[in-house]
């Protein structure tokens, strides 16, 4: 893949607390900020108050959230996953957490808790 995906969330680990980390390709400051961003009400709209998988256009990225994470319990807990591209499809945004190890362990395990299933495309 060489569009560039990032991730917003916990790190693993059972511990608490949200960051930018960069999968593939490398962002600048800005783009960080950016994505941090997403950390806010308004994205909360998206899931219309409910535990389920949402894929949405942010920016210049498409990503897919879940409105909790799996290693912090509290309330306003969110992981996303984003891939540069508003064309980006649902089938690469899968394909992209199938293909890194650590995505595909921290979505795992939120159907895990949650007792949900990863979209289907």
């Amino acid at each position: 893949m060489s569009k560039r995906v990032a991730y917003f969330g916990t790190q693993g680990g059972g511990i608490p607390g949200h960051s930018f980390t960069a999968i593939i390709g490398e962002f600048s400051y800005e783009e960080e900020r950016e994505v941090i961003r997403l950390d806010c009400d308004t994205t909360f709209k998206v899931f219309d108050g409910k535990r389920q998988f949402k894929f949405f256009n942010y920016g210049k990225y498409m990503c897919l959230a879940f409105p909790a994470s799996p290693d912090d319990k509290r309330g306003g807990s969110i992981t996303i996953v984003l891939i540069e591209g508003k064309d980006t499809s649902r089938k690469e945004i899968l394909g992209a957490i199938e293909t890194s190890s650590f995505l595909k362990k921290q979505f795992n395990r939120l159907c895990e808790l949650y007792g949900v299933h990863m979209p289907q495309v």
